[in-house]
Parts: C-alpha cells; structure tokens; sequence
C-alpha cells in the first residue's frame, strides 16, 4: 500500500463569477489551516464541526486558532441529516450575536454534507455573507457538496427547502479523513463519484471498473486521481450555471428518487440509508425508468449495476428492514418526490441518459414512471 504522506495537489476552480483554491494533501488540518486564517487577518472565526470530528481530530485546530485570532467560537453537532434544520441555525445566530461577529468574520465547517450545507448558510445569511472556509470530512463532502457553492437546510419533510448560494474563500481537503473513513461512508461517497462518470465521461466510467480493487484500498495515487476528475466533472456543469438553470441540472442524476427513498427511510434520528446509498438506488431507479420509456440500451443498467455492487451499494431496499410495508413506502415515496426542488411548473423533472456520458432533463415524468422507478428499487 502506497503511502500518503508525500501527496499534495493544487486545484483552482473556476465557476465563472467566481473561483477559489482546492488544496487537496495529507495532515494539512494541523500544519496549514490555522495560518491560513491568521493570514488573511479575519478578526473572529467562528468554527461549525462534527462533533466526533472535532474530538477525535481537531483538537489541535482549535487550540491553534484560539492561539492565533483573536476570537474563536466553536459550535459542536451531530452530522446526522436530522440536524440539518432551521433550529440549529438559529442556534448559531445565538452565538455570533453574543459573540459580536462582524461580516469579516470566518466561518469553518468541518464535517460532511450536513456540516458544510448548514455552516454555509450560516454564512451566506449572517450580514448578508461573510467568508467561508470548507474542511470536508468525507469522500461527499471533498468531492461534491463543499464545490459550487450550495448551501441549504432541510424544512420538514423538504430537502434543501431552505438555501442560498455562498462559495468559499478556499477549500482544504485532508487526506488523512480518507483513510480513516468507515468503509460505509467511503463507499458512500464513491456514489456520488460514479453518478458524476454517469453523466460525463465513459472513459472515467471504465477507469472505475477497471481500478476496483485499487480505489476500494484507497491506493492514494489512483484514489487521488479519482477525486481530481470528480472535482472537474463538478466544476465542468457548475462553471457558467450557478444557479441551476441548465448543465448544472444534470449533477442531480439519481437524486430525485434518491432523495425521496433516503427522506422516507428516515426514522427519526436513525438513518436507514445514507445520502449516497440513497442516490445509488436513485441512479438504478432512473435508469429503468429510461429503459422501459426511452429505449436505452439495457447494457447501461447492467453496468450501473456491477459497478454499485462493486463497490457495496445498494441496488434494492426492503421496505421491511425499516418496519414498513411495501405499499406504505412507496406512497410515502410518491409524496416526497413531488417535493423535488427541480419541479417546473408543477412538474417532476428528472435527469435521465441517452448513454453514458449523455444526459438530458426530462419534463415528461408522470406518476406511472415514478411509481415504475420506486418499484424497481424496492423488493418485494
């Protein structure tokens, strides 16, 4: 096994109105970060942090920055998407207020989705935006949702009911968060990598069929390169659409009936799917909605199957495994899907594919092709 250690890439994206630095490398949450801050001179920081994060690795951070700012505020939550809610926000409002931040101020979210989509609204909302740094935690977080600045929380039953658009100052990825993930939230993660080779790029798509057993060691030059074209295939559909008009639509391949399985599964705070577990059946749903509606090649699915199992993703769910009937839960998922957020004058609208690297947006989604998708997912 290749080590980490010596790995250290330099990205810079650019969306367009505006663009900022990736700096992707092993240990920098320690050696790097609390300079950064220093030297841009913010005058407080305010850090939002998982809370086993901070504990088992941040620790030191916050010690250094309250060392180096000259005000350090730290705000601990579960990064359950549960939390993701408008009562958290308000809590953090509590504390800048108390704590007299100003709009210079910097706001750090170190975490996963959850963190970095509610520390980011915190910062698009508090003066109107202050600065933002990401420290992504998770393969989700590093290749997904800290790029293109969506910030959002979930109202409800409604996910992301409630967001803005806000991008960082910088993004710092640590490598060390990738080696020491549990094997279910980097598979998770990988899910979210292959939706993105779903839409682009064939070449990637067989680059990650090809290099399983590399990529599932987290062998640190394939798996670096992995997250390198991930980001650009990010960058490709948000540069010019930032706020979703058109290519950028396409990222939410999978996500519509993902999100609805990954909202109805939810027993209270107990997460029966996570995020990417829910977006692998979503891609497997949509993928046979396009077989039986649009004659796409049933080699597609195969593939998409293969590659899911690969690399230990769900392609079905049991509605018993979360004490629900079959029927229940697909009417519980036909409800929540009408709460998409791509809808367009009333309609679902779902992101679909010729072949792959070939998407389109569909506007003909009907109740018959939904209730066709959820069936295909959900075993009897």
């Amino acid at each position: 096994m290749r080590d980490w250690t010596n790995l250290m890439t330099d990205l810079r994206i650019n969306l367009g109105p505006t663009e900022y630095p990736i700096r992707i490398g092993a240990g920098i949450l320690d050696s790097e970060i609390a300079d950064f801050c220093a030297s841009k001179e913010y005058p407080s920081v305010l850090l939002v942090a998982d809370r086993l994060v901070y504990e088992n690795y941040a620790i030191n951070l916050s010690r250094k920055l309250e060392r180096q700012m000259d005000k350090t505020v730290v705000f601990l939550m579960d990064a359950g998407k549960v939390n993701k809610t408008l009562a958290q926000v308000i809590k953090i409002f509590g504390m800048l207020e108390d704590a007299n931040f100003s709009r210079d101020s910097l706001v750090i979210a170190l975490g996963g989705g959850v963190v970095g989509d509610l520390a980011g609204f915190v910062a698009s909302c508090w003066y109107r935006g202050t600065p933002l740094l990401h420290i992504p935690t998770t393969v989700v977080g590093m290749i997904d949702s800290s790029i293109g600045g969506k910030t959002a929380i979930n109202f409800r039953s409604s996910i992301n009911a409630i967001g803005s658009y806000h991008h960082p100052e910088a993004i710092f990825i640590d490598l060390e968060f990738v080696k020491s993930l549990p094997s279910r939230e980097f598979f998770s993660g990988m899910a979210e990598i292959i939706k993105c080779a779903m839409i682009a790029d064939l070449d990637f798509f067989e680059f990650l069929e090809s290099e399983t057993d590399a990529i599932k060691a987290r062998d640190p030059v394939i798996f670096e390169k992995v997250m390198r074209r991930t980001i650009r295939i990010k960058e490709t559909h948000v540069q010019g659409d930032i706020s979703e008009k058109g290519k950028r639509l396409f990222l939410n391949f999978g996500h519509t009936l993902g999100h609805a399985i990954e909202m109805a599964s939810q027993n209270k705070s107990e997460e029966a799917l996570r995020h990417g577990e829910g977006v692998a059946l979503g891609m497997i749903s949509i993928i046979q909605i396009c077989q039986r509606y649009n004659n796409l090649e049933a080699s597609v699915f195969k593939r998409l199957e293969s590659i899911l199992e690969c690399y230990e993703l769900p392609t079905s769910f049991s509605a018993s495994s979360i004490g629900w009937s079959r029927s229940d839960l697909i009417k519980r998922c036909l409800d929540l899907v009408q709460k998409d957020k791509k809808r367009k004058k009333g309609a679902v609208r779902l992101v679909c594919l010729e072949k792959i690297g070939s998407p389109f947006v569909s506007s003909k989604a009907n109740e018959e092709m939904l209730l066709h998708g959820f069936n295909s997912i959900l075993a009897p």
